[in-house]
């Protein structure tokens, strides 16, 4: 178990890595709780996995508390799961969270990126993780900013996709970035996992901003695609606001596939 306790942490171009868990024993994971600030810039990585094929192994949980996190220039919080195990579960706790600039938040369930040691061409069969995130204090508010940047749990293989859960005072989705549970699934199985958004004051998503619980085909893999969208419900608080090409889609490219539902809830307006 990697546990760090700090008034503040700054990475940069580092690694806080737990992955290579070849049992069928979930690992203790990541633990990192911060009084202040947690920054990762460079990039930075905050990462667990597991990739044994025969051992269903399961990915460690990341748990993330601070007062203020900011992740950008491609940082990346990740608990996917590139195998048979299950993806690990990812809470982070803050009053405000910023991903910038190609900053990602993942637990999805997907073929290895080709870097590093990871094993290339195993299709992932474990579900992926959940990844919850909740906003505390006076300003409570999730920022989300440019493209690249984002919250994933998509799933590529035949295990379900992960779902997202976020909790804030509010929630900005801006200039290119994206909360997505999308499936490309090559199985029925393969669901995508549905995003839930409970707001007290606002959701604003502007110029291209997107919240997408889709199910997609992928033209240069056969067979993807055919599994059913999740849901999307967003208590938007007092409103919602959508400007300049931002979207909400549960959209399906297949026929072999359904959308997922879509619920949105504002007390004064939906704009």
């Amino acid at each position: 178990h990697v546990k760090i306790a700090a008034r503040n942490l700054r990475m940069t171009n580092g690694t806080i890595v737990s992955t290579d868990n070849v049992s069928p024993f979930k690992p203790d994971g990541i633990t990192v709780t911060v009084s202040d600030k947690l920054t990762m810039i460079g990039p930075a990585f905050i990462v667990t996995s597991a990739f044994d094929p025969t051992s269903g192994a399961p990915v460690g949980d990341i748990s993330l508390t601070a007062k203020d996190i900011v992740v950008t220039d491609a940082s990346l919080i990740s608990s996917e799961t590139f195998s048979s195990g299950p993806g690990g579960q990812l809470k982070i706790v803050a009053d405000t969270l910023q991903l910038l600039s190609g900053g990602q938040i993942k637990s999805g369930s997907t073929f290895a990126p080709p870097f590093g040691r990871l094993p290339q061409g195993i299709t992932p069969t474990g579900p992926g993780g959940d990844i919850t995130i909740q906003t505390l204090g006076p300003t409570g508010s999730i920022l989300i900013n440019g493209t690249d940047s984002g919250i994933f749990t998509n799933t590529e293989g035949t295990g379900a996709g992960g779902s997202i859960k976020l909790s804030a005072k509010t929630l900005t989705i801006q200039n290119g970035a994206t909360i997505s549970a999308s499936t490309t699934g090559i199985d029925s199985r393969a669901t995508g996992g549905s995003i839930i958004v409970n707001a007290t004051d606002q959701v604003t998503l502007s110029n291209g901003g997107s919240i997408t619980a889709s199910s997609v085909v992928n033209p240069e893999k056969p067979n993807t695609g055919i599994a059913n969208a999740g849901n999307i419900a967003i208590n938007a608080g007092q409103q919602l606001e959508m400007h300049d090409g931002s979207s909400i889609t549960t959209i399906t490219h297949s026929p072999q596939a359904n959308g997922g539902n879509i619920d949105i809830r504002a007390i004064d307006r939906i704009q």
